[in-house]
């Protein structure tokens, strides 16, 4: 957690403004680890409101994949539910990249499952 302190800390001061959204991104996931549910989802929205001035597909990608954790966390079907598809979404511009379809798949998967065990 420290490191990512230190790396937020270098983002806000102007140094490597590029890799803001991602650190905002692994910074939620460790907010959330840390069980802390609001502060994980602030840094979230955060880092997508990074990325897309960025332009950053991969980074939207990460901090999507953060709030999808966080809404999962919670059991908040809904806005997991609004979560996956925008990571479908963003997914879909990325058809040629692995990981990111991977990050989808999983996801989907995950709310297949969900949808089967509330049924």
């Amino acid at each position: 957690m420290i490191v990512l302190e230190e790396a937020v800390c270098a983002v806000e001061a102007g140094n490597n403004r590029t890799f803001e959204g991602w650190v905002l991104a692994e910074l939620a996931e460790a907010s959330l680890e840390r069980g802390n549910l609001e502060w994980a989802e602030h840094e979230a929205q955060t880092a997508i409101t990074v990325a897309h001035g960025q332009r950053s597909r991969f980074d939207d990608a990460r901090a999507i994949i953060a709030l999808v954790h966080i809404h999962r966390h919670r059991g908040d079907t809904a806005a997991l539910a609004g979560a996956g598809e925008a990571l479908v979404d963003e997914t879909k511009a990325m058809a040629d990249q692995p990981r990111c379809m991977s990050a989808a798949l999983t996801w989907l998967a995950y709310a297949a499952a969900t949808r089967d065990s509330s049924a």
